[in-house]
């Protein structure tokens, strides 16, 4: 139940470093294979398209979505003169009135 409390076992050996950059170096060679396959294969109009989808859903997602965020954007393309008018608005309504 409690395997991961003992220690490993110290015995196993690792592969030699020198077969491990041997292998490294295969697997980088097989994928530049594949890629260049893939990419005759698909074709540079599609590969293009893809590149393009995937920056448009990039930049969606950059957009604010958060109503806050949509207040603050219609905020800051308002006529500043206007807002500060309807700002001095509210706070005058929001005192409370005096006494006479």
């Amino acid at each position: 139940m409690f395997e991961w409390l003992k220690p490993k076992d110290s015995g196993a050996k690792s592969p030699p470093q020198k077969d491990i950059s041997k292998n490294k170096a295969a697997l980088i060679k097989e994928a530049m294979a594949n890629a260049r396959h893939a990419r005759e294969t698909i074709g540079e109009e599609t590969l293009n398209r893809l590149v393009e989808l995937m920056n448009n859903k990039k930049m969606a997602q950059e957009k604010p979505t958060s109503p806050a965020d949509q207040a603050k954007k219609i905020l800051r393309e308002m006529d500043k003169g206007l807002l500060s008018d309807h700002l001095k608005d509210l706070m005058q309504n929001d005192r409370p009135p005096t006494k006479q």
